[in-house]
C-alpha cells in the first residue's frame, strides 16, 4: 500500500517487493487505486502471481478492461468491493468508500507492507494505523529517513524494512514472507483461499 503521489524509486521498491512475495508462493492483496496500488497489482499479475483488488468504486470499469477480464477467467485476479456499481460517484463518498475499504486489504493479508505513507494524514496513514491498533495483520514499512510518514509509522510499532526488503536485526524472521509462513506455523492455520470455494468446509 502507498501514496498516489509516488517517486521512480518508489516504483522500483515496490516491485522489487512484490518479486519477492510473488516468488515466495504468496499472492498481493490491493487496493486498485492509482500509485502504489496499482504498480504492485499489476506487476504481480505480469509475473503470473494471483491477486485480491478491493476497489472503492469503478468494479464495472475494471471488469470490462479486457486484460484484467482474461485474468479474471484465468483464476489470478479477484476483483471485490464493498460499493454498488450503481452508486453515483461524488467525492465525499469516494473518500469515504476508500477509506472504509482499507480494512478488507489488512483483514485479508498475512501482512502488508507500507511503501510511502504522508504524516498523520491520506488514506495510507489511516489504513495502517488502524491496522496496527487492531493488530489485523503484520504492518511493515519502508524505513526510509526521508519519508517522515514512514517513521512515524514505525515508531508506532510498525516492522522497519531495510532498502533490500529486510527487516532490521531482532524485529523476528528475515522477510514479509518469513512473518506470514511463521504465523501460520505457529498458529496452526492457514488462510482459505477465495479462488477455490472447494477448500472451504
Amino acid at each position: 500500500v502507498g501514496s498516489r503521489s509516488i517517486a521512480d524509486k518508489d516504483a522500483a521498491w515496490t516491485k522489487m517487493m512484490v518479486e519477492k512475495n510473488i516468488s515466495a508462493g504468496f499472492g498481493i492483496v490491493s487496493g486498485g487505486a492509482k500509485g502504489i496500488d496499482s504498480i504492485s497489482m499489476d506487476h504481480a499479475l505480469g509475473l503470473g502471481g494471483k491477486v485480491i483488488a478491493y476497489l472503492p468504486d469503478n468494479i464495472k470499469t475494471k471488469i470490462t478492461d479486457k486484460d484484467y477480464r482474461r485474468m479474471i477467467i484465468n483464476k489470478q485476479l479477484l476483483l471485490l468491493s464493498h460499493v454498488s456499481p450503481l452508486a453515483k460517484k461524488a467525492k465525499n463518498t469516494f473518500v469515504a468508500a476508500a477509506m472504509e475499504r482499507n480494512k478488507f486489504i489488512y483483514a485479508q493479508s498475512s501482512a502488508t507492507a507500507v511503501v510511502r505513507s504522508d504524516l498523520e494524514k491520506g488514506g495510507t496513514w489511516a489504513g495502517a494505523t488502524e491496522a496496527l491498533k487492531h493488530k489485523w495483520s503484520y504492518v511493515f514499512v519502508w524505513d526510509n529517513k526521508n519519508y517522515p510518514g514512514n517513521q512515524r509509522l514505525i515508531e508506532l510499532g510498525a516492522y522497519p524494512l531495510d532498502d533490500n526488503g529486510k527487516k532490521a536485526a531482532g524485529a523476528a524472521t528475515g522477510t514479509i514472507a518469513d512473518s506470514a509462513t511463521d504465523n501460520q506455523n505457529k498458529t496452526g492455520s492457514k488462510q482459505i483461499s477465495i479462488f477455490d470455494l472447494t477448500d472451504q468446509e
